[in-house]
């Protein structure tokens, strides 16, 4: 069988990683194929957890996909080959001019074959809105119109950015997030701050210019204030642990904040490293069983990708050192905190 390309491009954001498709480059596929291309290019099923033959990085949060493009972008396809995955709308004509952009995002497994497209990812988020400015997939005419109603004219100062704003439709849950994107004021191309003066994200070496991203606060049930069950304070019952209380909040996805002292952990284990997290004997385990609970208990949609755990606790004496290995005093953070997917 002949073979051919389909265009992508590997991109970071934040600190997931992840590759894009052009909406028009999947439509034109059928729908069954669609899983195989993304399974094949980051290398997964891989049994041995290295997604060896592909562009994955062996973690769940550098294995990820994403389908983007404009309103209505390869419709007529997608009439012939099946409808690209999320909302059965993000597509139709009636709702053009809501959104700039439709975001289809996948969660790729790595020792299975699993694509998951029932969640979002707000890290991918921030590449998605990059990639709109600077692989043209906006029109210029559109950046042009915009910016100059936004205030940007030849006068303006031309050493700081304009944040053009820009509206995402996150297809898997129907949510529009707001982005604003530093573009350079002359090329209206993505801003470039001069050396030490990017924005700085643990986990992340260098820096850049920072993309903001606005997330509907209160979208799923209950959600008054972002608390998903509507209360600040729930509990969670597990075999063989006293009832964990525990906090979900949304911001684009369900998360579950639990003191790690709650989990009868040491308070210091936040300090560790991540490959020592990643390999202590009964952590992994006990966190996937608390997000399984959270998700059966407070009725949450359970994926590859939500809800999330993060673990809090007290900060040591001693301090501890970031992601990015920059020492943290006691007196600069209240909280330490984990996200683990």
């Amino acid at each position: 069988m002949p073979q051919y390309g389909i265009a992508a491009s590997f991109w970071r954001g934040g600190t997931s990683r992840g590759l894009i498709f052009r909406a028009n480059a999947m439509a034109i596929l059928p729908s069954a194929v669609r899983d195989k291309v993304i399974l094949a290019a980051m290398g997964s099923p891989d049994p041995d957890g290295r997604q060896i033959s592909g562009l994955g990085g062996g973690v769940s949060s550098l294995s990820k996909a994403a389908i983007i493009g404009l309103p209505g972008e390869g419709l007529e396809d997608q009439k012939t080959n099946g409808r690209l995955p999320g909302c059965e709308w993000a597509d139709d004509e009636s709702r053009r001019g809501e959104y700039d952009l439709v975001y289809r995002f996948a969660q790729v497994g790595v020792r299975d074959s699993t694509v998951d497209w029932s969640a979002t990812c707000g890290n991918m988020l921030g590449a998605v809105a990059h990639a709109a400015i600077s692989s043209h997939i906006l029109p210029y005419s559109t950046l042009f119109t915009r910016s100059r109603l936004g205030g940007l004219s030849a006068l303006s100062d031309e050493t700081k950015p304009f944040m053009f704003p820009l509206k995402i439709l996150s297809a898997s849950n129907s949510q529009i997030i707001y982005a604003r994107v530093p573009l350079d004021p002359i090329s209206l191309e993505i801003f470039q701050p001069p050396d030490g003066e990017g924005f700085k994200l643990a986990g992340v070496p260098g820096e850049g210019a920072a993309i903001e991203l606005e997330f509907p606060i209160g979208f799923e049930s209950g959600g008054e204030g972002g608390l998903v069950t509507g209360r600040a304070r729930d509990l969670i019952h597990l075999d063989g642990h006293d009832p964990i209380p525990v906090s979900v909040i949304t911001a684009g996805l369900p998360n579950v904040f639990v003191n790690v002292t709650s989990l009868s952990l040491p308070p210091d284990l936040l300090a560790a490293p991540a490959p020592v997290l990643t390999a202590h004997p009964a952590l992994p385990l006990l966190l996937e069983s608390l997000r399984q609970a959270a998700a059966s208990q407070f009725n949450i949609p359970i994926s590859l990708a939500s809800p999330k755990i993060t673990l809090v606790g007290p900060v040591p004496p001693e301090g501890y050192a970031s992601s990015s290995a920059r020492e943290i005093m006691r007196g600069e953070v209240m909280i330490p905190e984990k996200l683990f997917y």
